[in-house]
């Protein structure tokens, strides 16, 4: 499983958001990638995944991701990056992807 960081904010829901951060190297054929992070609607969540120096491995994501695709980057080293914000049902939306090509 990967890290989740609080990386930066404060406040109650009413007044910021926090930002999440889940840094991870993918070394299995292929990772379900979940997190501990309970969120409140309007948080951020970065996921950054790694291919390791083999490359090619594959993610899923657990239930709690919502609209995130599966598509990342495929060769070694290559990072694909996930922007998410929480829902108002506790879920964690995928609001945009970059892929290192």
């Amino acid at each position: 499983m990967g890290r989740a960081t609080k990386i930066s904010g404060t406040g109650s829901a009413s007044t910021g958001a926090i930002s999440n951060l889940i840094e991870q190297t993918l070394t299995a054929s292929t990772t379900n990638i979940t997190t501990a992070v309970s969120p409140r609607a309007g948080d951020l969540m970065t996921v950054r995944l790694t291919q390791d120096a083999t490359g090619g491995r594959a993610i899923t994501w657990a239930s709690m991701f919502k609209l995130a695709s599966t598509d990342i980057a495929g060769p070694a080293t290559k990072v694909t990056v996930f922007q998410f914000v929480a829902g108002s049902d506790l879920n964690w939306y995928c609001t945009g992807v970059l892929r290192q090509l």
